[in-house]
């Protein structure tokens, strides 16, 4: 991987738990093809799309001659991926009886996180939560500007309690408890809908790693059905003879290369691209800003899925620059207590969800940005997560019908002083020596910022009157943000059977997608209405995507 940024440092999942910014946090993100690869860089590829060529990864590679494949396999669908919606595709083909074959570039499935969303449960009825289901989409699809299939969304949200609850039987059956997520942000705007976040506690659950145990019990599953996986074997190639239907996949292991015929579909489940700095450059710059990049594993998330299906005719999603999932966990947490930039200045209304926090401090001077609040942050806090709260704010891991614990956030404050995120100090002027920011600014800011909260009103940026508290008792604490890309949410363009589309948006016959690879459904920003929702999507069109494939039959 590469970035643009000296200061940008990217790192693995397990290093940054180790790094304690996300010691206490699971990353709600999109399912990833785990596996490493190395990306090309080019100086500026969208220029050179301009002029008329293509950008390195849109050129198809030599197609692999026939003496070179050493051997065929045969089946009836071909999954590419084995991260949470290629898992959730294998198995649910082999369901319906058909035989199914996984491509893995690396040793093992790739799983991370622990949030998923999911709208009309089981989990929910017994917890007695009703989702507005048809707000929440017009919400989600108001926050994407509109630039996104809307079928999509309703198919989501019709068939993404079908899909859970076929997932909870499975993991309830090995002793693991669905509960839901207590933590949301109940804000005015930025709203998220609480009850909608399911989370799965095994055995990982004490390392914030729940959805390993999810796809460890799909993969248990899958091959109890059958279902043959081939780790540590590229996807290469796909075969679609005179442009018609694609009818296998050429991978490559240590034996060289394999033939796996699919007579029913492939069905393209790799992940992002966040580790192809051409592709980031072209379709998300955007995800160049942050000072780390985390997913698991570190390098492995290289467009693999997207090039195959490029190089197969298929066409990218219409809408650009794709949107990212960016949060704060690089850093220390952001909280809704003062935020300031490298001046010492403020300079938004810190009552919003971490994308939205992120968004407003890359575009501070240097893109550095701090909280500032004093010793008495611990007693505010469960004040404000009763109106406020969610990810990074309130506590990631806590959930349905647990209470804010004070305990909890006194290791991390810990965790975060160790590491440097938090500095602490007994004095303004000593605070804002620690912060490397303007003494004289940082106090004119605080003092005006007291004089708002004793005021209980913002007239410069609006923040509700319940969330301002003044800063005047000592020691003082400044959290340092650092802005974390966890995927990238652009992909092929699909229709509401997961078929990826070509130029003239007519499906490619026998080729499906589904998780990150596949696109259309996020647009503008990532939305954290649904806190979950990208792998959510990953287990109901995962899902979709094998039911339809097993059923393409020729």
């Amino acid at each position: 991987m590469h970035s643009k940024e000296k200061n940008s440092k990217t790192i693995s999942r397990r290093d940054f738990f180790k790094g304690s910014a996300l010691a206490a946090v699971g990353v709600a993100a999109g399912g990833l093809l785990a596996g490493c690869g190395k990306s090309k860089k080019t100086e500026d590829p969208a220029k050179e799309t301009k002029a008329g060529g293509k950008a390195g990864f849109e050129v198809p590679p030599a197609p692999i001659a026939d003496k070179d494949i050493k051997k065929t396999i045969s089946a009836d669908v071909v999954v590419v991926g084995a991260g949470m919606s290629g898992l959730c595709a294998a198995l649910s083909a082999a369901e319906t009886g058909a035989k199914v074959v996984v491509l893995e570039k690396r040793e093992t499935f790739s799983a991370r996180g622990m949030h998923i969303a999911a709208i009309g449960t089981k989990t929910q009825e017994k917890y007695g939560v009703t989702i507005n289901k048809k707000q929440g989409i017009r919400d989600i699809i108001k926050w994407s500007g509109s630039r996104v299939k809307q079928e999509l969304h309703w198919l989501w949200a019709n068939k993404s309690g079908e899909a859970m609850n076929w997932l909870t039987a499975m993991t309830e059956a090995e002793g693991y408890e669905t509960t839901l997520w207590a933590a949301a942000y109940k804000g005015p705007d930025y709203y998220e809908y609480p009850g909608i976040t399911h989370t799965v506690l095994g055995p990982s659950f004490a390392k914030y790693d729940n959805n390993h145990d999810v796809l460890a019990v799909l993969e248990k599953h899958a091959k109890e059905k059958g279902v043959n996986f081939q780790y540590q074997t590229q996807a290469a190639q796909l075969v679609r003879p005179d442009k018609g239907r694609v009818t296998a996949v050429i991978g490559k292991n240590a034996a060289g290369y394999t033939k796996f015929e699919a007579k029913s579909g492939v069905i393209l489940c790799c992940g992002d691209y966040a580790a192809d700095q051409e592709m980031v450059d072209r379709y998300c710059p955007l995800a160049n800003k942050v000072e780390a990049k985390i997913y698991t594993p570190v390098g492995a998330n290289t467009g693999d899925g997207h090039k195959l299906g490029l190089w197969a005719g298929a066409a990218m999603q219409k809408d650009e620059p794709h949107a990212a999932m960016i949060h704060t966990q690089a850093g220390a947490w952001s909280y809704c207590f003062l935020h300031v930039n490298k001046n010492g200045e403020r300079y938004s209304n810190e009552d919003a969800t971490p994308q939205a926090v992120c968004m407003a401090k890359m575009e501070q001077p240097d893109r550095v940005a701090w909280a500032v609040y004093d010793d008495r942050f611990l007693d505010e806090l469960p004040k404000t997560v009763e109106i406020g709260g969610g990810m990074f704010w309130d506590q990631v891991a806590r959930t349905w019908g647990h209470p804010w614990s004070r305990e909890s956030e006194e290791r991390l404050l810990k965790r975060h002083l160790d590491a440097g995120l938090v500095v602490k100090a007994d004095t303004l002027d000593e605070l804002a020596q620690k912060m490397q920011v303007p003494a004289d600014k940082l106090k004119a800011t605080v003092a005006r910022y007291n004089e708002l909260a004793k005021n209980k009103e913002d007239v410069d940026f609006g923040k509700r009157s319940e969330l301002l508290f003044p800063i005047d008792k000592p020691p003082f604490y400044a959290g340092q943000f650092k802005s974390a890309l966890l995927t990238i949410v652009g992909g092929l363009s699909i229709n509401n059977k997961m078929q990826v589309l070509d130029q003239e948006d007519n499906a490619i016959p026998g080729l499906y997608a589904a998780g990150n690879t596949a696109g259309d459904f996020f647009g503008n920003d990532y939305p954290t209405l649904f806190p979950g929702h990208s792998h959510g999507r990953c287990i109901t069109f995962g899902r979709l995507a094998g039911l339809n494939a097993a059923a393409d039959k020729v």
